[in-house]
């Protein structure tokens, strides 16, 4: 035990010492180990293989799971049955990571691959398939070529491409066995290229270039066993030697003899004991890991040394069952042990060294040291706070102790020393706490112990004072500082001592200024100068912090360094730098840099650097930059803890710290900064406050959604000494403005960031300070929330768009209404203006028609009544008789609107009883009813209903609402008039009504014209129904509220469409004025109505009759919804055309189709379907589309006529119209029609194929004739065939064919073929015979006829006269 120190740092450093030098300094060093067990993270205590990636984690096989290390934490991975991406087994035998960075993990149940992408593994297990490896147990892995991995098992090799995944396993042949055995274990590939495969029975070197084997024994032929657990290991150094650790203990490889011989020592066996690791350090040393520790070889083979576990030492190796030892990238060592985890060896971790206490005369025989000195022989004399004064002989590094004896007169006076000092003549002087002072001379041995007091009956004794520190001034004399008793000085020339304070007070330090007079004295009142002649004091004025509130500094040490500046170290205030000169003062704390606030003591090296002990490890401070380095107990020191007054500068300038757990001392030009460049790596992130995703290189930018803006990420400093000084710094640009540094915090947080791009970059430093400026870094995208997407806000913009849109178009539409409301208004003025002049001018006119149409009505009458002429001029009466009293009618009603209009109505309202007028009324429009087929009822709820109304204009009423009735009424429906008495409220009073309903059905009004219904000209769209001037209804309401009485309709599909008139009882609402009597009131004008209707049988009579074809006859339609016109235009053409009628477009339609019809005569305004839209369908259908439209109507404005031609209408006559006029434009259009077919025949008969398309007919012909050109040659080709392709019937075609160019189907087709012919012979040299063919004759005799019948010429006579014109 006493050479294994000495010999450790000897090796560490490379000296080359020799056996007897190495005893001298082992007592003194030790190699100090950090451990890492299952208590710190670490899965399982037996680690097996140990591994360093190419990133720098370091990576351990336990018996229990794999653990990922980066210096700060374990990640552990285990085998779960349930996952089958888990590791396959916990057993970790080997590591391997091939060229492409992928980590192989070897177990004994399968090979694993890791999947750094998804953390996870890939597994390869054993299988009868031949694509799998040999046996799950397995030993080693190496790569020997770039894409093969060698995977030695229990049951011999396989072989893995890593790029294909195929395993092949190597079998056994005659040329391999001694090649491939069962039993492999361990896998060496040497510099040459060579694979050294090493088995519990033998080593195999492959040479895969050449493909040669050779076998080696193991040395002496000692054969571990084929069966043997064992794991015999093969390294081959940096000189290239071959080394084998085995059973039986080290062996090496001797090119020369070719066999393996043990190592020897000095002439001896260096180690018989089972190695299981060995690997060199970066200086070249050997370090053999065994089941007795860790042996290290040093490179030149001068110095061996065993490391082993000491139960004395928490530093020490912690077991000596040693299974795997790696050197890592800084150059530092890690150690698997078999049961108490891993040891981690710093290499720089020897400056610091420590004399610690122990049972032994190499050690302190208590931890707490508070005083030390050093003699002029240069040992040490250390004050302890139990165990009394320890002596140190720097060269035997051995303990001599020196205890109070309460039996020995002249041993020191007790155990607690503070402080211990070496005067100017050799003696020592040793202040105790509870002993006063003692003295002695250090060359007389064993020492005899002097002690001082005070002279006796002056003082009380020197002990109860508590003594605290010691110092001699230039004088010689001894100042002494106490606990409670303040300073005292000792005179040694007249051996009394004098107090020097009167007040009670602690002094911790005293020190020599510069000028030898005066003493620095520092305790609980500050730091105060004083003369040592006068024993005159003056307080430093130290500048504290404006926080502070204590009257005085707490200073428990002062320091006076080479520029006469004072280092005061305080309790719990810092350290203050005082500079006298300047009487500037500047404080060090915690925020500085320092680790505590509590100074224990200071010192300078040689350096510039100032050494600072405190409550928390030792700090060093440099002068000039004031940068704080500190140091604690990872660094190797005692501990954390340091004491009072224990400190000290040797001659040889070395540095002693004495604290809790014994003495650090080092020499701070040994202190080497570290230089390694630690690697920088973001590994996780966490979102919400769960994992979200371990991060590896394969990693380059992360995507959050919006809800996952709440992030922290963790980084590390891959830096193994001290890791827990590794510091960061890091920035998320896109949201930091600067870099943040954070100390040795290892993670990042982040919170409520806002969506966008950004780019995390983290940068660290290594223990002492040394940055990694480029680090590492990751993007990250924060994902918009869905309605702060792109295409959300083009769907916003959208949104506003068509928002402002639409207000833009309430606006304008608002404007467009206001405008159009007064132009509408401007309009109405102006149309009312001019609709009162009209009906100025039409009551003036009408004033002027009335007495022309009394003598046209009166004399029609008489011969009437008298029957005067044949029946065809009696006929002709009715019918002006019925338009005139028509006539007369509207005029009438045009002057009573014009009266109503101007307010000259007048009502005579007389009491009669409703009932009988209204069915008087009925019986005028009860032979309408019957020729219509209408049920007309008349419905009452009293007999006799007495009620004041003017009977003029009510029988006005009734006429006008029954007409309308009737008007919107189709055949065969039902007509009803209601009568009843009914109570309103009217101005919240009762009031008695007489309703009267007039109700008919079908027709439904629109609610949205129901409003307007009663308005002045206006007119429903009802094209199934004859119109009329639109005065009628507005006249009614007019009339109506004449009476002060109401009238409304309901218009609906189940109730039918009701006006309802309102007439209230009595006449109390009536003006005297409108009041007559009975006798008074005149009757009125009586009302004509129209019977122009024609019983149905009457109808159906003149249908068949007007249907009988004039043979060679041009056959007309006439189509007029008015029978007194339909009948006079029809006898005007009857004697020379076939004549069909129709009352509307919708029966003309089913007419043309049924029938040849060669010019049609048709009105516009008619119900159903009106003359315009009868005149498109015509043109734009094919059967019809050749028939000329001859439009008659009474509306003459340009726009209608221009609207007539559009649609196709050939010609356009107003109402009325001469005969003649009407007579001759017919003939004209059957004229012009004929001529138009000749044309047709014309052109077509002549150039059938250089037709110009002009019209659907002349589409038609194209098609027509392009079909038969295309089966022209065909002599089968005839009209059932022509027919099928045309795609039409058969009459059809036939009708369109006819009217177009006169000619039948076979007709058409014979003269196609024969104008062919006729081409044929001019255009070409064929013989007739050859042209008939050609043209689908088929009978040349046939053929002749046909053509000279069409040409009036044979063929032959033809050809000669085309030729001879041609010529």
């Amino acid at each position: 035990m006493k050479n294994y120190y000495f010999f450790g740092l000897l090796l560490f450093f490379g000296a080359t010492l020799s056996l007897q030098a190495q005893g001298i300094d082992d007592k003194q060093y030790t190699l100090k180990f950090q451990h890492f067990t299952s208590s710190r993270g670490l899965s399982q205590r037996s680690v097996m293989a140990i591994l360093q990636d190419k990133k720098g984690y370091v990576w351990f096989g336990t018996r229990d799971g794999l653990n990922k290390f980066d210096g700060n934490k374990f990640v552990i991975y285990r085998h779960r049955s349930d996952d089958k991406n888990s590791l396959s087994n916990n057993y970790i035998q080997t590591l391997y990571q091939d060229a492409k960075g992928n980590l192989w993990i070897g177990t004994q149940n399968g090979l694993n691959k890791y999947n750094p992408e998804l953390n996870n593994f890939v597994q390869y297990q054993y299988s009868n398939a031949k694509s799998s490896i040999q046996s799950n147990i397995i030993w080693d892995i190496i790569q020997l070529d770039a894409y093969t991995l060698w995977i030695a098992t229990s049951e011999g090799i396989s072989q893995v491409d890593t790029r294909t995944k195929i395993i092949t396993k190597l079998k056994k042949s005659t040329s391999t066995s001694r090649f491939l055995k069962d039993n492999t274990r361990d896998f060496l590939k040497t510099k040459d290229g060579n694979l050294w495969i090493c088995s519990t029975q033998d080593i195999v070197v492959y040479d895969p270039r050449k493909g040669f084997v050779k076998k080696y024994d193991f040395p002496i032929n000692k054969s571990l066993g084929k069966y043997s657990q064992d794991r015999p290991t093969l390294f081959q150094d940096s000189k290239n030697n071959i080394w084998l650790g085995y059973e039986k203990g080290l062996a090496k490889f001797n090119p020369k003899t070719k066999l393996f011989i043990d190592y020897e020592f000095q002439g001896k066996k260096a180690i018989a004991t089972a190695i299981r690791s060995i690997t060199e350090d970066l200086s070249g040393n050997l370090w053999v890991g065994s089941y007795s520790g860790i042996y290290i070889i040093n490179a030149e083979n001068t110095v061996i040394r065993n490391i082993v576990h000491d139960e004395k030492d928490d530093a020490s190796l912690s077991q000596n069952s040693i299974y795997k030892i790696i050197c890592d990238s800084r150059g530092d060592m890690w150690i698997g042990t078999w049961g108490d985890g891993v040891d981690y060896f710093n290499k720089d971790n020897d400056v610091f060294k420590e004399i610690s206490f122990g049972d032994t005369n190499t050690k302190l025989n208590y931890k707490i040291v508070s005083g030390m000195t050093e003699d002029k022989n240069g040992n040490l004399w250390i004050g302890t706070e139990g165990g009394g004064l320890n002596f140190y002989d720097r060269k035997s590094k051995k303990f001599s102790y020196f205890k109070h004896n309460s039996n020995a007169k002249n041993s020191i006076s007790a155990n607690n020393i503070k402080s211990v000092i070496t005067a100017t003549d050799g003696t020592i002087w040793v202040g105790i706490h509870d002993g006063g002072v003692n003295y002695f001379n250090p060359n007389q041995l064993p020492p005899q112990f002097n002690k001082i007091d005070f002279p006796n009956a002056i003082e009380t004794s020197l002990q109860s004072y508590k003594v605290l520190t010691l110092l001699e001034d230039v004088e010689g004399k001894i100042w002494i500082g106490t606990l409670t008793g303040g300073l005292l000085v000792y005179d040694k020339q007249s051996k009394i001592l004098s107090r020097i304070d009167r007040d009670s007070r602690t002094v911790m330090s005293i020190v020599q200024t510069r000028k030898p007079g005066f003493l620095l004295v520092g305790g609980s009142n500050g730091v105060q100068k004083i003369n040592i002649y006068t024993k005159e004091r003056t307080l430093i004025p130290i500048e504290k912090k404006d926080n502070d509130k204590n009257p005085f500094l707490y200073v428990n040490s002062i320091y006076i360094d080479n520029f006469n500046h004072y280092w005061i170290g305080t309790e719990g205030q810092g350290l203050f730098l005082y500079n006298p000169q300047r009487r500037e003062t500047k404080n060090f704390g915690i925020k500085e840099g320092l680790p505590n606030d509590i100074i224990y003591g200071v010192l300078s090296d040689n350096n510039g650097n100032m050494w600072i002990s405190t409550n928390y490890g030792i700090s060093r401070l440099n002068v000039l930059s004031n940068q704080i380095k500190n140091y604690n107990q990872w660094d190797g020191l005692q501990g954390n803890e340091f004491n009072y007054g224990s400190f000290l500068k040797t001659r040889n300038n070395e540095l002693f710290f004495g604290g809790t757990n014994g003495i650090t001392y080092f020499n701070p030009s040994d202190i080497r900064k570290n230089t390694f460049v630690p690697t920088i790596d973001i590994n996780n992130i966490d979102v919400n406050n769960e994992p979200h995703l371990k991060i590896t290189d394969a990693t380059s930018e992360i995507t959050l959604k919006y809800d996952e803006n709440n992030f922290s990420i963790d980084f590390t400093a891959l830096n193994y000494r001290q890791p827990e000084k590794n510091e960061f710094a890091y920035i998320l640009e896109g949201n930091d403005s600067k870099w943040n540094y954070v100390g040795n915090q290892r993670q990042a947080v982040y919170t409520n960031i806002a969506e966008g791009n950004y780019v995390f970059k983290v940068r660290g430093s290594n223990n002492d300070g040394v940055w990694n400026e480029e680090g590492d870094l990751i993007k990250i995208k924060i994902l918009p929330a869905p309605w702060k997407t792109w295409w959300a806000y083009i769907i916003y913009l959208s949104i506003a768009f068509v928002v402002l849109s639409y207000i833009r178009k309430i606006l304008l539409l608002r404007i467009k209404e206001k405008n159009e409301l007064k132009k509408e208004r401007l309009e109405k003025e102006k149309l009312e203006e001019i609709n009162e002049l009209k009906l100025r001018l039409f009551t003036n006119v009408s004033h002027d028609f009335r007495t022309p149409l009394t003598l046209i009505i009166a004399p029609l009458e008489k011969m009437i009544e008298e029957k005067m002429g044949n029946s065809y001029i009696r006929q002709q009466h009715d019918i002006m008789y019925r338009n005139s009293r028509m006539l007369l009618q509207l005029i009438n009603q045009i002057l009573d609107f014009r009266k109503s209009d101007s307010g000259k109505l007048s009502l005579l309202a007389s009491k009669n009883d409703i009932v009988p007028f209204i069915e008087d009324i009925k019986k005028s429009f009860e032979g309408l009813a019957k020729e219509k087929h209408i049920n007309f009822q008349f419905n009452t709820s009293h007999k006799s209903i007495e009620l004041w109304f003017d009977r003029d204009k009510m029988k006005k009423i009734l006429f006008n609402l029954l007409s309308n009735a009737f008007k919107f009424t189709a055949d065969n429906n039902d007509i009803i008039i209601n009568v009843t008495k009914n109570i309103k409220k009217d101005d919240d009073v009762n009031v008695k009504y007489v309703k009267i309903d007039v109700i008919n059905f079908v027709n439904v009004i629109p609610a949205e014209h129901i409003k307007q219904i009663f308005e002045r000209f206006y007119q429903l769209d009802q094209k199934k129904m004859e119109l009329g001037s639109g005065i009628g209804l507005s006249l009614t309401k007019s009339l109506v509220n004449l009476h002060k009485g109401d009238i409304v309709v309901n218009s609906s599909e189940t109730d039918g469409t009701c006006f309802s008139v309102y007439l209230k009882q009595g006449k109390k609402h009536l003006l005297e004025s409108e009041c007559i009597n009975e006798m008074e009131a005149a009757e009125g004008s009586d009302f004509f109505i129209d019977l122009n209707v024609k019983p149905r049988k009457q109808v159906i009579e003149d249908f068949k009759a007007d249907t009988i074809e004039k043979k060679q006859s041009e056959t007309l339609l006439i189509v007029e919804d008015n029978l007194d016109l339909q009948t006079f235009i029809k006898e005007l053409f009857a004697s020379k055309y076939n004549v069909f009628t129709a009352e509307n477009g919708e029966q003309a339609i089913a007419i043309a189709h049924k029938n040849a019809i060669d010019l049609i005569i048709s009105d516009i305004q008619m119900p159903i379907m009106d003359g315009f839209e009868l005149c498109k369908n015509i043109k734009t259908t094919l059967i019809t589309s050749h028939i000329p439209v001859l439009l008659l109507t009474a509306k003459t404005s340009p726009t209608n006529q221009e609207e007539g031609y559009a649609i196709g209408a050939d010609s356009y006559i107003t109402k009325p119209f001469k005969s003649s006029i009407l007579i001759t434009r017919v003939d004209n259009l059957l004229k012009t029609r004929a001529n138009l077919i000749n044309k047709f025949k014309k052109d077509i008969l002549l150039e059938p194929k250089n037709l110009t398309v002009t019209s659907a007919d002349e589409v038609f012909l194209e098609t027509a004739i392009a079909i038969v050109e295309k089966n022209i040659t065909n002599q089968d080709f005839d009209t059932k065939i022509f027919i099928e392709e045309m795609n039409m019937s058969r009459t059809v075609l036939y009708t369109k064919l006819k009217a177009l160019t006169g000619q039948n189907l076979s007709e058409f087709i014979r003269m196609i073929r024969l104008k062919k012919a006729g081409q044929l012979l001019v255009q070409t040299q064929m013989n007739i015979s050859q042209i008939a063919f050609e043209v689908g004759f088929n009978d040349l005799k046939y053929f002749r006829e046909c053509f000279k019948e069409l040409y009036e010429l044979t063929p032959t006579e033809y050809k000669r006269k085309m030729s001879s014109e041609n010529e």
